[in-house]
């Protein structure tokens, strides 16, 4: 069935922008927010023991991921803003240094989807287009336009980057994380449906 570009183009606003990008934003960061204060608090009078400090970033998550699933939005982006205002001031990292809890936690997780990611990666349907050149070319072209410009943009807003030289270091070398194949996969199939749906007869 097709529908009117003005139409579209209102679904497409309030489906993408409003519901799945700002609510989420909203979320997140209003939960990551909270959090901080109340854990910060809950410190400092020591009612919460280390390795429950130390969880309570993965329960945060875990939490908005249950959320952002019932009501039907964007719960990897919301995550992202909540540990973004989780630790907005660095506090939680600092006191968290030195732990190994996180960096096992995240190196098991990270280690077991690359893995699962690369077992089914169709390699011979790229035998004809993945040349050398075209690899090193996204390559280089995902380092300098993906995140680069927006932290040489935006690090003054942001207390952990203290300096332009320290932004572009974060930018080149920060990871990439696996929500990016995460969003790769997601586009392409919505990309399917949408060209699926609309193809007249």
């Amino acid at each position: 069935m097709r529908i009117g570009g003005g139409k579209a183009i209102g679904t497409w606003v309030y489906a993408t922008w409003v519901y799945q990008i700002l609510l989420s934003a909203v979320i997140g960061a209003v939960a990551g927010y909270v959090s901080r204060k109340a854990l910060r608090y809950a410190e400092m009078y020591g009612w919460v023991d280390k390795e429950s400090f130390l969880l309570s970033s993965i329960t945060l998550a875990l939490m908005l991921v249950g959320v952002c699933t019932i009501i039907g939005t964007d719960d990897i982006f919301c995550c992202f803003i909540a540990g973004n205002s989780f630790n907005w001031d660095g506090w939680y990292q600092s006191e968290a240094d030195g732990s190994s809890l996180h960096d096992a936690l995240n190196g098991f997780l990270s280690m077991t989807f690359f893995m699962y990611f690369g077992t089914i990666i169709p390699w011979s349907a790229y035998t004809g287009a993945l040349k050398p050149w075209r690899i090193a070319v996204v390559v280089v072209a995902i380092m300098l336009v993906r995140r680069l410009p927006m932290l040489m943009a935006l690090y003054k807003f942001i207390p952990a980057i203290q300096n332009w030289q320290s932004a572009l270091f974060a930018g080149w070398f920060g990871p990439v994380g696996v929500s990016a194949v995460f969003y790769a996969v997601e586009t392409y199939k919505q990309v399917n449906v949408h060209s699926d749906s609309n193809a007249g007869p």
